[in-house]
């Protein structure tokens, strides 16, 4: 039980990053202050926080830009965080 719970962390954290990743670039594609930007901006804003809901250990790497919650997926630490995951999945 232990093991699927750990896989799952890692699995649910790699797939909402990827997702928001794809969320960043589509925000980067629309004007900003339109109705579809704030729309965006929402969405992204709000699965931020639900990642730090889940994932504690990401709050410190959230940064504030222009109304928008950014976390970069892409760097070392977002990527330990990640590699931890999987490490207590492999583990268990």
């Amino acid at each position: 039980e232990a093991a699927e719970k750990a896989a799952e962390a890692f699995t649910n954290l790699s797939d909402s990053l990827e997702e928001l990743s794809d969320k960043y670039d589509n925000l980067e594609n629309l004007v900003r202050g339109t109705k579809e930007w704030r729309d965006a901006v929402k969405e992204v804003n709000s699965e931020v926080l639900g990642l730090i809901e889940e994932y504690p250990e990401l709050a410190g790497l959230v940064k504030h830009e222009k109304g928008v919650l950014t976390l970069d997926v892409e760097s070392q630490e977002v990527q330990d965080v990640l590699n931890k995951y999987e490490d207590k999945a492999t583990q268990a």
